[in-house]
């Protein structure tokens, strides 16, 4: 193998783990953020229910009742 190939390996494995690093930073950056109150719209994660389907279990934990 020459000194050449050697270099461009190393160099594909960098960009590798520097793509990788760049995705998990990006990834993990502002975790908090969530649609506003009263949104109409879907969020921006399919994992998760909509505003409209947690709203009364919403008000049955901080109010205590489910209206």
């Amino acid at each position: 193998m020459t000194l050449k190939q050697k270099n461009s390996k190393y160099l594909l494995y960098l960009l590798i783990v520097l793509i990788a690093a760049g995705g998990f930073v990006f990834w993990q950056t502002n975790l908090s953020a969530d649609p506003p109150l009263y949104f109409s719209g879907s969020g921006q994660s399919l994992s998760t229910d909509p505003y409209l389907y947690s709203h009364h279990a919403r008000n049955k934990i901080i109010f205590g009742q489910w209206d």
